[in-house]
């Protein structure tokens, strides 16, 4: 795309999908930009172009591509080139939990919690669940080789973040939406079987916790090992 040229809205669109989660797929893209409808045409506008804003990137079981910005691509949309790092264990398990998971749910900017809460809030990720009575998950995103006993210890620490947050900063406040279950600390991990396992070793950890917001914690599995799977759902 030539400097200083305009982006269609659907253009922007995608664009600042991929750049909310670090990749996406093309699935993905028409199920949550256009209504269900074919990209294809949009998607080879932002790949094609002298200076192409999005690329494709392989990796992924059979021939599967993802889609991820370019230093164009993230410029035009972050002012930065930051958005244009390839997908990581971490990106992937957090766009399966937003996008592929079944409950829509949306990684928050940093400026959206501010504009939100008037604060910023402990951890650099946060995910709104969007429903009739949302919350936001406080997430934690472990690598792929993190110890189980680091991502307990994460978890506990997360909350103890949250529960000493300074009040007035904060509307509501920060103790009203741990106690109603609707603000929460997430790990996300790969598979529903890691995620059993480390549930049960968290309450074992935190059954002296004196904190309503404990029933809260938990880990949640992205199912990113199912990635195929996952996005054949989303297919007419």
């Amino acid at each position: 795309m030539n400097s200083g040229e305009t982006l269609a809205p659907k253009q922007e669109a995608v664009l600042r999908h991929i750049a909310r989660y670090g990749l996406s797929f093309t699935e993905v893209v028409e199920h949550i930009c256009f209504g269900g409808r074919s990209a294809r045409k949009t998607i080879q506008a932002l790949c094609n172009d002298d200076t192409p804003l999005a690329s494709k990137v392989g990796g992924f079981k059979g021939r599967r591509q993802a889609l991820v910005l370019t230093e164009a691509g993230s410029r035009s949309i972050a002012g930065n080139a930051y958005r244009s790092q390839q997908p990581s264990h971490q990106r992937i398990n957090l766009f399966a939990f937003c996008c592929l998971a079944g409950k829509r749910r949306i990684r928050l900017e940093p400026e959206e919690i501010k504009q939100f809460f008037g604060s910023p809030l402990p951890g650099r990720h946060l995910v709104m669940q969007c429903s009739g009575d949302y919350c936001l998950h406080s997430v934690c995103l472990p690598g792929a080789s993190t110890k189980d006993a680091t991502i307990l210890e994460k978890i506990e620490s997360r909350l103890g973040e949250l529960i000493e947050c300074d009040d007035s900063a904060w509307t509501p406040r920060p103790e009203d939406w741990l106690a109603a279950g609707r603000l929460r600390v997430t790990a996300i991990v790969e598979t529903r079987q890691k995620a059993q396992r480390l549930n049960k070793a968290l309450r074992n950890r935190l059954r002296n916790y004196d904190h309503p917001a404990v029933g809260y914690c938990s880990v949640a599995a992205a199912r990113s090992n199912q990635l195929e799977e996952l996005l054949g759902e989303l297919r007419p």
